[in-house]
């Protein structure tokens, strides 16, 4: 879809959230450059380059976003990112 077509398949949601392509693309809230993007049940891949990170959740939790919203709010940043971020 890299035609004109593809600029139309991407939206940009009030919350900062963009969608595109099926899936919700969201920035994960650390500080330097990450790269998330997510499907309903708590799939996720979450790219950190600085860290040479690559983190992917294949959950099926579906329709329950306050279960699977903590693995890119708190589960990553805090955890994962925070105990790499120590080591360094």
């Amino acid at each position: 879809m890299a035609t004109d077509g593809g600029e139309r398949s991407q939206i940009r949601t009030p919350d900062g959230v963009s969608d595109g392509y099926g899936w919700h693309r969201h920035e994960l809230k650390w500080d330097g450059n990450t790269y998330e993007a997510n499907g309903n049940g708590g799939q996720f891949v979450i790219v950190v380059p600085y860290l040479d990170l690559t983190v992917v959740f294949t959950a099926g939790n579906y329709g329950q976003y306050p279960i699977w919203r903590k693995f890119r709010d708190e589960l990553v940043p805090r955890y994962m990112i925070g105990a790499i971020t120590r080591l360094k």
